[in-house]
Parts: structure tokens; sequence; C-alpha cells
């Protein structure tokens, strides 16, 4: 864990888990072993196979950590530093769908950014704020106080794979973000915001 992960993080263990490859997570039978659960909640997965999303039809929900529709794929969080476009930085809360990231969404979640917070203070916190709404939000989708609405899909959006993050691109955004962002700056992201805090 890196300082400021054991800053923000501290508090939270990991239960003892197993631990599957991309590979792994698509088995029949590792597919067919969750058969007597209701609800399959993802965090950080590699993609699904469609076993999957037919054996639990708008029961899987993802927390994407990225806000979608406008960044999807890979290292959502890191992107918007990157184009400097920090009002859509966030997270989604969707079902999980046969197109990545593009399900209809249950929750967008963004917060103010506390003053004085650099790169890995921001995105350490904004993804442990979205871990702790995550259980709540599902729970409102599985009583129904909670209505999927469908992503979309005329806005813009940005894309990115693995391959598209590099030692070039993360060291340009350290060299913007990695000092305490200014509070005009915070102003103006959330006056730009798409969504509400």
């Amino acid at each position: 864990m890196t300082h400021y992960e054991s800053q923000i993080f501290g508090s939270y263990s990991i239960p003892k888990s197993k631990y599957l490859t991309a590979n792994e997570i698509n088995d029949h039978q590792l597919v067919q072993s969750f058969s007597h659960f209701d609800t399959v909640c993802l965090f950080g997965t590699s993609i699904l196979s469609n076993e999957w999303l037919d054996s639990f039809p708008d029961r899987i929900v993802n927390l994407h950590l990225g806000l979608s529709p406008y960044y999807k794929g890979s290292a959502t969080l890191f992107w918007p530093f990157f184009n400097d476009e920090l009002q859509y930085l966030g997270t989604t809360i969707h079902l999980a769908s046969k197109a990545v990231d593009a399900g209809p969404i249950l929750r967008r979640l963004q917060f103010r950014i506390p003053l004085n917070s650099n790169y890995y203070q921001i995105t350490n916190k904004l993804i442990k704020h979205s871990i702790d709404h995550f259980p709540y939000v599902v729970e409102r989708y599985l009583s129904g106080d909670l209505i999927p609405v469908a992503q979309e899909t005329y806005l813009t959006q940005r894309f990115y794979r693995k391959k598209d993050f590099n030692d070039h691109v993360f060291q340009t955004v350290l060299q913007r973000y990695s000092e305490p962002i200014e509070p005009n700056i915070i102003d103006k992201i959330y006056q730009d915001s798409p969504c509400p805090t």
C-alpha cells in the first residue's frame, strides 16, 4: 500500500479471498457455483462472459471507476486528469451489460474535492467514497426504490484501454497534479460538472 492508500484505507481489511485470473473468472463451473446467489456485485473485475449476464439478468451490479458515459474502459479515474477534464471525475454504479461500461445507471458519484488535495488523495478518497456508497445503492435497487436509467449515448464518450496507459502519460499527470489543486480550479470543476455532487 502506498502512503496515500494507507492514509485513506487504513481501517479497511480485505477478507481472505481467492484471486482469479481474467480467464478463470469466466469459467463455466465458477458461474454455475454462483447459481444460488440472487445478485452479483462487481468491482475491478475483467469483462464477464455472456454466460454470467444470461445467468443473472439485471442482477449484476458494477462499480465502475469512471463517470459514465463520459469515461469508459480502463484507468478511467486517471484520464480526466490527463485531459484536464476534472469535471468528469467520478464513478458510476450501473448494471452490467454486454457492451463495456454501458449498462443502465443506478447512481453516479462525485464528491467535493477537499482543499489541499493532490492526484493520489483525490482518487483514493473518491474510491473510498464510492465503496462506502455501493451497498446502499445496491440495496435500494433490489428493493425497487432505485430505477435504472439508460446511459445517454449522445454525450461525449472517451474509451481507454490498458495499452493507452504508459509511463509518459502517468508522468504528465504527476507533473500537473502532484501538488494540491488550487481552490479556484476546484470551484470551476463543479460549475462545469455534468451531475450533482
